[in-house]
This record gives structure tokens, C-alpha cells and sequence, in this order.
């Protein structure tokens, strides 16, 4: 049994955007039934909060808090999307501290494998319908990370749901903005429907995709001739997906950190 979980998130410093990761973060402390703690892995995010005068504490200060108080097992539940860059330097941190407690596991990010890839196609299908003439484009994060592959996969998620108006790019990986706008172009439709494909609606929501600079992909569609509108809603918000991190660290917290969570 664990005696402790921390729920571990990249975090963000617009306000609006908190919501998203707040569900998140109610969902799994109702899954746990345990004390548990919540920390921002984003040293960017900590600081722009800080100079806010709000203190919210890094995976490795909150694993180091629990050390002290007495906690000797706990599980480390990430919120983040996929396998990547941001999900190794958490690991990183994980294993540093490890020799300080009698068990110490982290769980698997939202899209942990190809069953989580579909079912979050699903939910997403059933939440933004079908329009005729427009075109749904899911926009993520991207990653310098072979989990990138996570975004055309989801694409094809979508086609096996019989979507074929939805689209799914990123701002720093690939599919990128050339590739989703040649796919739109071809389809025929005179509109775009831009989603983020984040946990949170933050910054690059807010300025990359839906920005009025001249540079989001708001504007260069816009340039590009088609109707856009936004929607501004992070995953976190959606119950379907605060159910599928609730059922990840049910099933890591059932099977001890075995089957597919990290235990060395």
C-alpha cells in the first residue's frame, strides 16, 4: 500500500488556464483516498507564479518534503500528455530520490499507449460534432521526442471513429502548421475549427494558436482565406479525460507500481 501521492504537472501561469489542471488534480486526489500533494514541474511556470507571490513547490522539493514528514511510499501520478522530454526530466528527478524512500513509483502520462490514444480520440469525437463545411483541427505541444508520433496516431484514431474532418497538428513538432494546412486545403472546406490538444489552455493556446500577432495559426489561416473560430478549453476540463488519469493511477496504486509504471 501507498501512504502518499503526488500529482505532478508542467503547470502554467495564466490564470484562466488553472482551471483545466485543478479538475485534473480533484479527480486523482478523489481516486487516491490518500494525502497527497500537487507540484509544478515547469521551473518557468514556478517562477512567473512566484513573482506573484505564489509558492508552488517542483517535483524534486515536494518528493523532498514527503521524504521528511515521514513518507516512506508514494506514488508519483504526472498529468502530462505523453512520453517525452518533460516526462524523462520528471523520471530523472523520480530516481534521484529514490534510495530516500521504502517504495517510490511514477505512473504513465494520459497517452500511455494505443488504447488511450483511441479512447481520447472517442472522447473528443463526442464532444466537438461534426459541422458541415468546417474542419476540426486538434493543435498540440509537439516534441523533439520520438513520443511526437503520439499526434499522427491520433489522427488516425480519428479516421477509425469515421472522422474524417479532424485534424491534428503541433506547434513544435510534427505534423506541423504546412502540413495540417495542405490536408485542410485539399478537403474543400471554407472553415477551421482550432482546438488545443493540451492539458491546459495556457500560453501557447492562448498566443500561438489563437493569437491576433499576425503569427498564430488563427491568423495564417485566416490569410490563408478560411473562417476560423477557437474554442479555449484545456482536456483537463472534459470529465472523460479527467476519468482516464483517475484510472491510471487507480491501476498503478491496485498493482504497486508494477505493470506498466516505472519501479527502477
Amino acid at each position: 500500500m501507498f501512504d502518499h501521492v503526488l500529482i505532478a504537472s508542467f503547470g502554467t501561469g495564466m490564470a484562466p488556464a488553472r482551471a483545466s489542471i485543478d479538475a485534473v488534480e480533484r479527480a486523482l486526489a478523489r481516486q487516491a483516498g490518500l494525502p497527497h500533494t500537487c507540484a509544478f514541474t515547469s521551473e518557468a511556470v514556478r517562477g512567473i507564479l512566484a513573482r506573484r507571490g505564489e509558492s508552488v513547490l517542483s517535483a524534486a522539493q515536494a518528493l523532498e518534503k514527503a521524504a521528511r514528514a515521514g513518507v516512506r511510499r508514494i506514488f508519483v501520478q504526472p498529468t502530462h500528455m505523453l512520453y517525452g522530454g518533460e516526462y524523462e526530466k520528471l523520471r530523472a528527478e523520480v530516481n534521484a530520490v529514490r534510495p530516500r524512500f521504502e517504495k517510490l513509483c511514477l505512473g504513465v502520462p494520459l497517452l500511455a499507449g494505443s488504447a488511450e490514444v483511441r479512447r481520447l480520440a472517442k472522447v473528443l469525437a463526442e464532444t466537438y460534432p461534426r459541422r458541415k463545411g468546417e474542419r476540426l483541427v486538434f493543435v498540440g505541444h509537439g516534441a523533439a521526442h520520438f513520443a511526437d508520433i503520439v499526434y499522427p496516431a491520433m489522427q488516425t484514431a480519428f479516421r477509425m471513429e469515421g472522422r474524417g474532418d479532424v485534424y491534428v497538428g503541433t506547434l513544435k513538432g510534427w505534423p506541423g502548421y504546412g502540413e495540417v494546412l495542405a490536408q485542410v486545403r485539399q478537403s474543400g472546406a471554407g472553415a477551421v475549427h482550432l482546438v488545443p490538444l493540451l492539458l491546459a489552455a495556457g500560453g501557447h493556446a492562448q498566443h500561438d494558436m489563437a493569437g491576433e500577432d499576425g503569427q498564430s495559426w488563427k491568423a495564417r489561416l485566416q490569410q490563408a482565406g478560411f473562417s476560423v473560430r477557437c474554442t479555449m478549453a484545456g482536456l483537463g476540463l472534459l470529465p472523460g479525460v479527467q476519468q482516464m488519469y483517475a484510472e491510471h493511477l487507480r491501476e498503478g496504486l491496485q498493482e504497486e507500481g508494477g505493470g506498466r509504471q516505472w519501479t527502477e
